[in-house]
């Protein structure tokens, strides 16, 4: 048998053909829409690569990649001091764009290189400059307006130096050295304190009050009792008076008209002991009495 062999033109031709279409396809390109990519010839920008199919030039091109959506970024716990000089740590998030026209991406790759390497110092600067201007007391209550001016200022400084385009920044993870946290909790402590004091003391005055009102009360309840009182006396003697004024009034109209009556009707007296007389005559009879009843003329 004869052994086989392959020709070394064909295996020249196989691995010149398999390495030119490993580099070929290195060499191609699929960007996305949401992308841009600087491309470089010999080490000089040549031209960006918008979306679709690019080729560039083996062995020569370069390429850089850059996401145009919004993207962020988070640094590390930072450290900086107050305008009463206490420390305190922070994180800051950052939400940033880079432009996708051709200028702007040229700029960035030519002047900026990492968004990222760059931005963070600018931001970072200006976050311990803000968080200067005020008291640590302060710094959580105020991180809202602090906020607000930290991305006023970013937002103008990073467009001018770096044409890229904050979108928001965000500060989390507040924490404050020990000793400040240590006299924070004796602060609350003795204010707990202070207010359960207040606390009391406004009870005890409630107190006071409720016995204060009660005690009116009860004295108002005993004086209106007593004026009742009165005045039931009052009516009660102002009826009395009355009864004997009519009372009397009464008798006095009966006596006059007893009187009347008798003055015009002497012979009524003697009827009127007749009505007593029991029938019995006196016993005694003296000289000249009269016998009571015989004498009374008979009409």
């Amino acid at each position: 048998m004869s052994e086989f062999r392959l020709p070394i033109k064909t295996i020249l031709l196989a691995g010149t053909f398999f390495v030119g279409a490993i580099v070929g396809i290195a060499n191609v390109h699929f960007v996305k829409p949401y992308e841009r990519v600087a491309v470089t010839v010999g080490g000089e920008f040549s031209r960006v690569m918008n979306e679709g199919i690019n080729v560039t030039v083996p062995f020569l091109s370069s390429t850089t990649y850059y996401d145009t959506r919004t993207q962020k970024f988070v640094t590390e716990k930072l450290n900086t001091y107050t305008v009463d000089n206490q420390e305190v740590d922070a994180v800051l998030t950052v939400q940033y764009n880079i432009p996708s026209d051709d200028k702007s991406i040229r700029r960035i790759y030519e002047e900026v290189g990492d968004p990222i390497s760059k931005m963070g110092p600018v931001i970072i600067g200006m976050w311990k400059a803000e968080a200067g201007k005020v008291n640590v007391s302060d710094i959580a209550s105020k991180r809202g307006e602090i906020t607000r001016e930290l991305n006023v200022r970013v937002t103008q400084e990073i467009q001018k130096l770096y044409n890229i385009t904050i979108t928001d920044i965000q500060i989390s993870d507040l924490e404050y050295q020990k000793t400040y946290r240590d006299a924070q909790n004796k602060a609350s402590i003795v204010k707990t304190e202070i207010e359960a004091a207040e606390g009391q003391q406004k009870r005890e005055k409630i107190n006071a009050e409720t016995a204060k009102i009660v005690a009116a009360g009860l004295a108002n309840r005993a004086i209106e009792e007593a004026r009742g009182l009165a005045e039931s006396t009052r009516l009660q003697a102002i009826a009395s008076a009355e009864a004997i004024r009519v009372r009397g009034q009464a008798e006095a109209a009966s006596q006059q008209l007893m009187a009347a009556a008798l003055t015009a009707n002497p012979i009524l007296v003697d009827l009127a002991k007749a009505k007593k007389w029991n029938g019995a005559l006196p016993v005694n009879v003296y000289a000249g009495a009269p016998i009571p009843f015989l004498n009374a003329p008979v009409k």
